[in-house]
């Protein structure tokens, strides 16, 4: 199966692969817009420009700008000389840059032309500060930070030089002597292709209810262990009450609630074994004694800035609760980190009652394929024709994970083993329960996603454990395919669960479906087997055997 379908665009083309451990991804280093978040160098920053637009990014890069006071401050330049070249500011951001990690600075697209100073361009510059017509460029609300910060211009009235900075609180740019203190806001060129893979807001249905997906293996912005996916709730149940916090996390109010949360969903079949326990210590940003295999948690302060997405984090369906917990306590202070759940922003001022909104690592170490919900429970008749499975943007999906107690065969008469026509039968034994039903999936040859889905028999009824199972191709597009037969129990709202499949290689043409090959499919019949040989069973009771001979 492919790896990622999200490669190099988010374009959410979901390609589901039908092989035991199949991986399905949600994230890329897609194309981002003005105004993104994103996770680079371990920092959180602003896309204030594109190939195209803003401050313009060279080829295939795009413009961060510093979102968080993370940098230290500085003097713009110690010698009064109003020179960015070789100020104290341009050699702070050169130390900043050179704390950043081999790979990082490789992602990096040095700029050598700077506008606008004088002195001379310093050259092969990693980060540098932001220039006056580019801070123009900016929205007002990407300008403001958490203190007053330097440009990398300067002025001369004839004897003095001042140097500009952004005065945040009345958001403008503003002169001062050189050798004033400010912050330091880098911006820099980063490759496409070195931005952390990020949430876009595909949902999956987990336990009756709705999640984010933010990871997938040790890739996104929650990532987890391999063969897994981290989901993050999305509350649109009613409202819970809120619940207190401490610094010290174990034992906690909010500890005790994520511990708990498994009872406020309807877990389906298996659900509850796919749920991945996760151990948090003081590395994962708490405080204390250490959480030991936590089902559910809240997302720490880093976790949620690299999310960045803001309609994923907000959180509206928690009002009246105007915040929901982050598990990551305030240097110095006895407050938590929340996020604001009407603007999706981390704050950390916070004591109080707030929101509880889980995430937790799905194990699809054994998943079948990924499809979306929508087509799965819309209401398809049982024995219609197969439906193409389309994939478009803000769908809900749902996975299918194998599940061996559900069971499956299929056979074939020496007649239905050379059918041909519009709709091909077959005998078959599965098991009965509720919400069971005899499917199946088409995938072209060569190909593992798939193409066509169809519920063929409702085996909720023990009656239905045997029978003839019809399957009509009306509408398939010629070509050759993979016909895959499975029991299915389908969930409202929660993973499905398929037996192993039963494999047919068909060729649909003109709307006639034949077989080329009938795979793991049992041939039964008159002759007693597929070459036509005749087969003697006896026991013998002194071995406790069974003895078989054919002619």
């Amino acid at each position: 199966m492919k790896k990622r379908f999200f490669s190099a665009l988010l374009c959410l083309c979901l390609l589901i692969g039908l092989v035991p451990g199949a991986v399905t991804t949600a994230f890329a280093a897609s194309q981002y817009n003005i105004g993104d978040t994103v996770w680079f160098a371990g920092h959180v920053w602003y896309i204030i420009g594109t190939e195209s637009e803003g401050v313009t990014a060279p080829a295939g890069c795009y413009t961060l700008f510093a979102k968080n006071n993370d940098f230290g401050e500085t003097q713009f330049d110690s010698t009064n000389d109003g020179l960015y070249r070789n100020s104290t500011l341009q050699k702070k951001m050169e130390e900043i840059a050179n704390g950043f990690s081999a790979e990082d600075k490789a992602n990096i697209a040095a700029r050598a032309a700077f506008d606008g100073i004088a002195g001379g361009d310093p050259s092969n510059q990693l980060l540098w500060a932001i220039g006056w017509d580019e801070l123009n460029q900016v929205s007002a609300d990407m300008k403001q930070y958490a203190a007053d910060y330097y440009t990398r211009y300067a002025t001369y009235d004839g004897s003095n030089y001042s140097a500009y900075f952004y005065q945040v609180s009345d958001g403008e740019t503003q002169t001062c002597a050189p050798n004033e203190i400010k912050a330091v806001r880098p911006a820099l060129y980063v490759k496409a292709e070195g931005l952390q893979e990020s949430a876009k807001g595909i949902q999956v249905a987990f336990g009756g209810q709705w999640w984010y997906v933010v990871g997938q293996g040790v890739n996104g912005s929650v990532p987890g262990p391999e063969n897994t996916v981290t989901l993050f709730e999305n509350p649109s149940a009613p409202p819970r009450p809120g619940v207190a916090t401490a610094t010290e996390y174990m034992g906690s109010p909010l500890q005790e609630a994520m511990a708990g949360f498994g009872s406020n969903l309807t877990l389906a079949g298996k659900e509850s074994s796919l749920i991945v326990p996760r151990t948090l210590t003081t590395a994962d940003e708490i405080t204390g004694g250490t959480a030991a295999d936590q089902p559910f948690w809240p997302l720490s302060k880093t976790e949620a800035e690299r999310i960045g997405n803001t309609d994923i984090l907000k959180a509206g369906n928690i009002a009246p609760l105007a915040y929901y917990w982050l598990r990551t306590p305030e240097e110095g202070t006895s407050n938590v980190y929340a996020v604001n759940a009407k603007t999706g922003t981390v704050d950390g001022q916070h004591i109080g009652n707030y929101g509880v909104r889980p995430a937790f690592y799905l194990d699809i170490s054994n998943a079948f394929y990924l499809a979306q919900d929508a087509k799965k429970t819309g209401g398809t008749s049982i024995g219609a024709a197969p439906y193409p499975l389309e994939w478009g943007d803000g769908s809900l999906y749902k996975y299918t994970i194998f599940d061996d107690s559900l069971k499956l065969s299929v056979t074939a008469d020496p007649a239905q083993a050379s059918q041909t026509g519009e709709t091909l039968s077959f005998g078959y034994v599965a098991t009965t329960g509720e919400n069971l039903y005899l499917a199946c999936v088409l995938t072209a040859d060569g190909d593992n996603n798939v193409l066509y889905y169809s519920a063929l028999v409702n085996l909720t009824e023990a009656s239905a454990a045997s029978g003839t199972v019809d399957i009509p191709l009306t509408g398939v597009d010629d070509g050759d395919y993979t016909l895959r037969l499975y029991t299915e129990q389908k969930n409202y709202n929660s993973t499905d669960f398929a037996s192993r499949t039963v494999n047919v290689q068909i060729t649909v043409k003109d709307g006639t479906a034949s077989i080329r090959d009938l795979g793991n499919i049992q041939l039964v019949g008159d002759s007693g087997g597929q070459d036509g040989r005749e087969v003697e069973l006896r026991t013998n009771e002194e071995t406790r055997q069974i003895q078989w001979k054919y002619t």
